[in-house]
């Protein structure tokens, strides 16, 4: 997947779904990096500049912590396997999110059906 297909994947995701999570941050190249112990010599520079992605940044209703990102084998959050889409990762990881989805599809089903 190339650069700008993901940074549109996880725009769409970051507007259609940050209202389900407790804290939801999209962060494009080197806003993506974690803060480390860099000595600022040119090898680590180097490194960072090879290890930027973009990424979603989320906490979960439940308080844990996830960098959510998307590639040619789907959506992932660190050290999680690889889901189809990011609703069936959400759904897996988390109660929170199963439930404010589920309330709030259940309320756009039911204005639909005028009730």
């Amino acid at each position: 997947m190339d650069w700008q297909t993901q940074i549109d994947e996880l725009t769409t995701i970051y507007n259609e779904y940050s209202q389900f999570l407790t804290k939801c941050e999209l962060l494009v190249g080197e806003n993506a990096l974690r803060p480390n112990n860099s000595t600022g010599n040119l090898y680590d520079r180097v490194i960072q500049k090879s290890e930027r992605k973009n990424i979603l940044r989320i906490v979960t209703s439940e308080e844990r912590e996830l960098d959510i990102t998307v590639d040619l084998g789907g959506w992932t959050a660190t050290g999680l396997k690889h889901y189809e889409t990011f609703e069936a990762l959400m759904m897996d990881i988390s109660a929170g999110f199963r439930l404010k989805f589920g309330n709030a599809l259940t309320d756009r089903l039911n204005d639909l059906l005028g009730m």
